[in-house]
């Protein structure tokens, strides 16, 4: 924790909000000073939410992951500038968000800042950037955030405070890592298209649709395919994300099949693996047609069962004397753990950090 963390920790605690002391603010969590309640009815006016500002509660073990469990959540935090007209970012790291509404209320008046979100048009992003943004104007009096979630995904509400310049800095710098990361699925895409056609190995064609449906998957959930591709069709965006993930397990799953040969191996977990591929296949035709949590809950739990076949697919496979196994263990081994540390994160079972974020990524 820094000296000015530290700082700003003293002063929520003394004057009930996060004092900026200086006017700079890089990326702070404002998780442990922001309150929650989630409303039992649908649709309140956020005057009503103020006038239930004591039914607001801190986040459970400070963590602002609710899974699949909640559609709609209200939140509050207090925030004060060094100085009047002080220009700052609210920053909302999950992508797949589909409404944040921001309101401000300050001396008793109240103004509504913008409504954003993977469900609103790109364009109305306060600065154009994958993640949803919102820009607020703080001054030296206290001045109450008041925040509206609506989503069908999963409900991660953490959020992260920046000043303008250091909004810049951090675009850069994931942009950067991120640029690299799609680098290196493209290389691996050509490159195993060049050796399909110069083989003509079917085992290959799975593979690479595969790779090519996880950069579609990715890329829906991290924002970039919103903000670079498609940032005029949201709803394109959003059946996307379900139908590449369902394409991804699904091919996946089929080239395990294939490279470990367990139709010969293991005829049972085999007629099992067919099932489950099937499943995925058919979930990919319906997923533009299905309500959106329940087709993302079905991922989740293909996103626990597939890695499990895939394991247990090279395990016996490496058992019966197929030396390539190894290596398809130690390929497929951080993958699958990250497939489904980032399932039980999307369920709400385990907490949004860096690990759970990015773990299939790794």
């Amino acid at each position: 924790m820094t000296m000015l963390e530290l700082m700003l920790i003293c002063s929520s605690l003394l004057s009930g909000g996060v004092v900026i002391e200086d006017g700079s603010i890089d990326g702070m969590d404002l998780t442990p000073y922001t309150e929650h309640y989630i409303p039992e009815d649908a649709d309140l006016a956020v005057e009503d939410i103020i006038s239930r500002a004591r039914n607001f509660k801190p986040f459970p073990e400070l963590s602002p992951n609710f899974g699949l469990g909640v559609e709609e959540i209200w939140l509050k935090v207090t925030l004060k500038a060094p100085a009047n007209s002080s220009k700052y970012i609210l920053d909302f790291p999950y992508a797949p968000l589909d409404y944040v509404t921001v309101y401000l209320e300050r001396n008793q008046m109240i103004q509504r800042v913008v409504q954003s979100g993977d469900r609103v048009p790109f364009s109305e992003r306060s600065i154009p950037y994958r993640t949803t943004n919102v820009e607020i104007s703080l001054d030296t009096s206290p001045t109450n955030v008041w925040i509206q979630i609506k989503t069908e995904s999963s409900l991660q509400a953490q959020i992260l405070l920046f000043d303008r310049n250091a909004y810049g800095q951090h675009m850069a710098s994931e942009n950067a890592g991120l640029f690299f990361y799609y680098g290196l699925f493209l290389v691996m895409l050509i490159l195993n298209l060049l050796i399909y056609l110069s083989l003509r190995d079917r085992i290959y064609l799975p593979y690479i649709l595969f790779l090519f449906s996880f950069v579609v998957f990715q890329s829906s959930v991290n924002g970039t395919l919103f903000q670079w591709v498609l940032p005029g069709f949201p709803r394109i965006v959003n059946g996307l994300l379900l139908f590449s993930l369902y394409t991804a397990l699904g091919a996946g799953l089929y080239f395990c099949q294939l490279f470990t040969d367990l139709k010969n191996i293991a005829p049972r977990l085999n007629a099992f693996s067919d099932l489950a591929w099937k499943l995925a296949a058919v979930g990919a035709f319906i997923s533009l047609s299905i309500p959106y949590r329940f087709g993302l809950a079905i991922t989740v739990a293909l996103g626990c069962i597939v890695p499990t076949i895939a394991m247990i697919s090279g395990i016996l496979s490496l058992r019966s004397g197929r030396r390539e196994a190894r290596f398809y263990l130690i390929a497929w081994l951080a993958f699958i753990l990250g497939t489904i540390i980032f399932a039980l994160k999307t369920t709400g079972l385990l907490p949004s950090i860096f690990l759970t974020n990015y773990g299939m990524q790794i």
